[in-house]
């Protein structure tokens, strides 16, 4: 009789232990429906508000601004965030930009998203719309036209539209020195060979110059590609360009330096 008993304590237990399972499992059902249901409605208040309301008000002028937007950019931010980088969820990447500060502008209401510099490149020139922190924003105020910068931006959203607006996260002045390049002059296949004969019979002493003359070239080269910063977009980068530096023009200015400690 004892025996009994305990058998059927064990299938009570194992009774309620299931039942206890199937409750569980049961509100974990049910939450995430719930959550699956807040979400769909979250998703679909975006697109109908955005296209149904704030969109067509803002299409009518650039100036124009919906009541709404405020709250709406709060509320939808991550939406926002998601049209804004082209229905994708990948990172918005960094820029970085050199050149010469040649134009800036600073809206007269400083809330607004209008600040706008110009930047001449080699070979190109840009206007860039930005905003960013307010130190990084009187920073760039306080730099004189005509210096060379190293500019870096990120993204954000802007609070007019649904897009991406630069954010200005670095600015630095730098000091850049002289081009050090030689320029790259146009000698016939005969002449290449005739240089580079001579300088591969250079004494020893001419040579030990030569050597250490195309060392500093290539160290002066490197520096200035790093300050001035046109290798950003090359494979490799400064190191490309000063493994590719040391051409035949280069090679006939040795020969023309260090001649004089000819033996």
């Amino acid at each position: 009789m004892k025996a009994n008993l305990i058998g059927r304590n064990w299938v009570a237990l194992d009774f309620f232990e299931v039942v206890s399972v199937k409750s569980v499992f049961s509100k974990l059902i049910y939450s995430l429906g719930v959550v699956a249901l807040c979400l769909i409605f979250y998703v679909v208040s975006f697109y109908a508000l955005r296209n149904g309301l704030v969109r067509p008000h803002e299409a009518e002028s650039a100036s124009n601004v919906h009541w709404v937007r405020p709250i709406y950019n709060r509320v939808y931010y991550p939406l926002r965030w998601f049209v804004a980088n082209g229905s994708s969820i990948g990172p918005n990447p960094e820029r970085v930009y050199y050149g010469t500060l040649d134009k800036l502008e600073t809206p007269a209401d400083r809330r607004r998203e209008s600040y706008s510099v110009g930047i001449n490149r080699p070979g190109s020139y840009m206007i860039i719309g930005y905003t960013g922190p307010r130190r990084i924003l009187e920073k760039v105020e306080k730099i004189e036209l005509g210096s060379y910068v190293k500019m870096r931006f990120g993204a954000t959203l802007a609070r007019d539209r649904d897009r991406f607006i630069s954010r200005l996260t670095q600015v630095d002045v730098i000091e850049l020195m002289d081009d050090p390049r030689i320029p790259n002059e146009d000698y016939s296949v005969e002449e290449s060979k005739q240089i580079s004969l001579a300088f591969g019979h250079l004494g020893r002493t001419a040579r030990l110059c030569a050597d250490q003359f195309l060392d500093k070239y290539r160290d002066d080269v490197f520096e200035h590609c790093t300050q001035a910063g046109y290798a950003q977009n090359t494979a490799g980068g400064c190191h490309h360009i000063v493994g590719r530096a040391i051409t035949t023009s280069v090679q006939r200015r040795a020969i023309d330096v260090c001649t004089k400690f000819e033996e």
